[in-house]
This record gives structure tokens, sequence and C-alpha cells, in this order.
């Protein structure tokens, strides 16, 4: 996993660096997204997650856009976890994450991302975990203001071992 962050990481920078290189007269708009998520985990006591997530994107300079998310994701436990606790009451634990972001327009349809937050605990305690994401993803065009977003991000929670690679498929529109 430290492999694929890097990767990530070296991409964003490279998108950075591009994005400096784009034309003025790209247009900018205000994005508001619905997704389906799917969390594929890794070395982790959960088996997979699903959920919903409402995206906001604001641009604010050529390229670069301000995202707030809010989701919700519910995972189920692995049986080897489940055998090993012994406490069926603790199935599906529900997180609600909130968090803010930066999007890098990687060139035309393509773009990376990283998200900042909380993970309010919705069942099995209470609280939030700090919650990071790093992602990225491309845009299949559906009229001239409106996007499917096709991304795939690794994010973690604090104090957890819930990490995953999460898939995501987004209607997207702008106005």
């Amino acid at each position: 996993m430290k492999r694929l962050l890097v990767c990530m990481l070296m991409f964003a920078a490279i998108s950075i660096a591009h994005a400096q290189r784009r034309g003025s007269d790209d247009k900018q708009s205000a994005f508001l997204g619905a997704a389906f998520e799917l969390g594929l985990p890794s070395n982790s006591p959960i088996s997979v997650g699903y959920g919903a997530s409402l995206k906001g994107e604001v641009p604010f300079a050529q390229s670069v856009a301000l995202t707030l998310t809010a989701a919700y994701m519910s995972y189920s436990y692995n049986d080897s976890f489940i055998s090993f606790a012994g406490t069926p009451q603790v199935l599906h634990p529900q997180f609600a994450p909130l968090k803010a972001g930066i999007r890098f327009q990687a060139g035309p349809g393509f773009y990376t991302e990283a998200e900042l937050g909380e993970a309010i605990r919705l069942n099995n305690g209470s609280g939030g975990l700090f919650d990071y994401s790093v992602g990225l993803g491309f845009f299949v065009p559906v009229d001239r203001k409106s996007v499917l977003d096709i991304g795939i991000r690794y994010e973690a929670y604090s104090e957890t071992q819930y990490r995953q690679t999460a898939l995501k498929v987004a209607y997207r529109f702008g106005w």
C-alpha cells in the first residue's frame, strides 16, 4: 500500500506541473456529484465496505478546486475476525466521513485529489476518527455540463485498522 501511496503522490506532483501549462480558455464551474462507493480492504478486519457520498467542488485556480465530501460507509467484518471476537452484535460498523480536500485537473478528463477530515462513528462506539484519502480518476462526458466520474482512492481512519481501496462511480453535474 505504501507503494500505491507513493505512486499517487508522484502522480499528483506531475499533475500539478502539467496543470500549470493548460490554456486560459478552460471553462471553470462549480460541481456537485452523487456517488456509489465500494471499499476493498487492505490489511484490515473488514471484508468489504459499501456506501454513498455527495461531493461539492468549487474551482479557485486554473485546474485546481476545493472539495467538500459527506459520505456514509458500512462495513462487514471478515469471518475470521468474527470467530475471534465472538461478538456478532459488532457486525457492520458504520461511519459518516466528512472531508475537505483539493483536486488537481491532470489533463482533459483526468484528476488527482487528496482529502482530510473526520469519520464519525454511527455505531460500535462514539466520537470521530481522523480520516485521510488520496485518489485519482477520470471523467466520461454525458452532456455539456455533466459527467460520469470514475475513481479509485486509498483511505484510512486513524486509531483503527479500517483501511481500504475504494472504487467509486459518480454522476457529477455543474452549473
